[in-house]
């Protein structure tokens, strides 16, 4: 069994042979010597992320220094893509509101009163936060990850569970399924409306209604079932089977009367929420909706938040996130695209399975250097152009893009799956055992039941 010390030998050794071998790969008309830094630059940085060998803040900081530095970028796009990207700002509002909400015992009162309701058995949180999930995304699918993740924190802290536990863990992932992965899977969002305003510069007359969508992918549902299912209980089998009610019950009692201060919280969260559901009407970004609802807390009159709520904000990992959002940036404005096209030119002849499949994993691949929507911006015109090429109907391609985008491997691949780290209740571990569980699943589930579905409905 090697010591500590040799396992960090051993994974350095890993990580900067793996990375540099990059170097060793002769460059192309498309293999730039511009790309060929951008690759070892970022995937040492992943090896890095994944053996937790440096802090993941202090690597997140350096990879636009690093982008900056070997030329490979410019000051303004590098910062650009990250400090003026909304994503960052969301988390910050989440922050500060989640402490304010904390502080006035609305986020306590709420925890205890979902806690009653399960009864005593963990078992039954898991399902009735999911089953809250499934019915809460069609209102608030855009804004819900952030949400589900305040909720998630306040019930773990309800419970007394530790930051590294599997019962942590599991309450941050219902966070990502109910907020990210069930919109994916049920509501037509912002992707997939991107992949079809891309779509029809090339095909115009291409269509995909919200019933439409929906239809298609309620096959998704069992997908999802089956996810938890294996989570709970294989993958983060908890210790805790069942809390005592006695002691929850005594603990809501002891919240008395709501209180004026929690009055005023309700209100700024179901002005959020309204600002939410009818984000298209009045068109301010889900960020600002978060930011202002912070603010509000702090005004004249209201003054639910202090000093406090914001110095207990986790500022690194808003550098974290800051830093992990240029990937994608500067591996789009290299030219990564061009790498793939000849594979995605290879692949269509194979027909409906083979292009799922390939897709999938091409995207999967594409998604630890690019961001979803990076990458997804790149590559749907490609795919639109061979699917016209060949005779396919790209809009089940672009449903197994949205799929496959939400099947994370690490936390900096896309902003919601940052969103539910940063709230520091799960290890990298955990982590990528649990996500990337769930998305051996999605893959063996597209082509075993969701290909033949589709098939079965004539897009294929």
């Amino acid at each position: 069994m090697p010591t500590v010390k040799t396992k960090q030998l051993i994974q350095w050794a890993i990580a900067l042979i793996v990375s540099f071998s990059i170097l060793l790969i002769p460059n192309t008309e498309n293999f730039t010597p511009e790309l060929q830094k951008y690759f070892v630059i970022t995937i040492l940085a992943i090896f890095l992320f994944a053996f937790e060998l440096i802090d993941s803040t202090i690597v997140a900081i350096s990879l636009p220094v690093l982008y900056i530095l070997f030329k490979l970028s410019d000051v303004q796009t590098v910062l650009g893509s990250s400090w003026a990207n909304t994503s960052l700002w969301l988390m910050l509002g989440a922050m500060i509101l989640g402490n304010c909400l904390d502080k006035t015992g609305f986020m306590k009162r709420m925890c205890y009163w979902l806690l009653m309701k399960a009864k005593g058995s963990f078992t039954k949180l898991i399902w009735f936060y999911f089953i809250a999930g499934v019915i809460a995304n069609y209102a608030i699918s855009a804004g819900g990850i952030v949400l589900f993740c305040l909720l998630s924190f306040g019930l773990i802290k309800s419970l007394g569970f530790k930051r590294d536990s599997n019962e942590s863990a599991l309450l941050m992932l219902m966070a990502y399924f109910c907020g990210n992965s069930l919109p994916v899977c049920l509501s037509y969002g912002t992707q997939i409306d991107m992949y079809m305003n891309i779509g029809r510069k090339i095909i115009p007359d291409l269509s995909l209604g919200w019933l439409e969508y929906a239809f298609y992918n309620i096959a998704f549902l069992p997908y999802m079932i089956i996810c938890v299912w294996v989570m709970y209980k294989f993958i983060l089998k908890p210790t805790t089977k069942s809390f005592e009610m006695s002691l929850i019950r005594e603990e809501y009692e002891k919240l008395g009367k709501i209180t004026t201060d929690e009055k005023k919280a309700v209100g700024i969260v179901i002005l959020a929420l309204l600002c939410l559901i009818f984000n298209a009407k009045i068109g301010i970004a889900v960020a600002w909706v978060f930011m202002l609802a912070a603010l509000l807390c702090f005004l004249p009159g209201i003054n639910i938040g202090d000093r406090k709520c914001i110095n207990d904000v986790n500022f690194s990992f808003l550098f974290f996130m800051g830093g992990c959002l240029a990937i994608g940036t500067v591996g789009l404005n290299l030219g990564v695209a061009n790498l793939v096209k000849p594979f995605l030119a290879s692949i269509m002849g194979g027909g409906a399975f083979k292009a799922s499949g390939a897709l999938w994993i091409l995207c999967f691949i594409l998604n630890k250097i690019m961001t979803p929507l990076a990458a997804g911006a790149a590559f749907c015109p490609i795919v639109t152009q061979m699917c016209v090429e060949f005779g396919f109907n790209p809009v089940p391609l672009f449903l197994v893009m949205c799929n496959c985008f939400d099947n994370v491997l690490f936390p900096y691949e896309s902003a919601p799956a940052l969103q539910v780290y940063s709230f520091g209740m799960c290890t990298m571990g955990r982590f990528i055992k649990m996500m990337g569980t769930k998305s051996l699943i999605n893959f063996i589930y597209i082509l075993v039941v969701i290909v033949p579905y589709w098939t079965l409905l004539g897009l294929f």
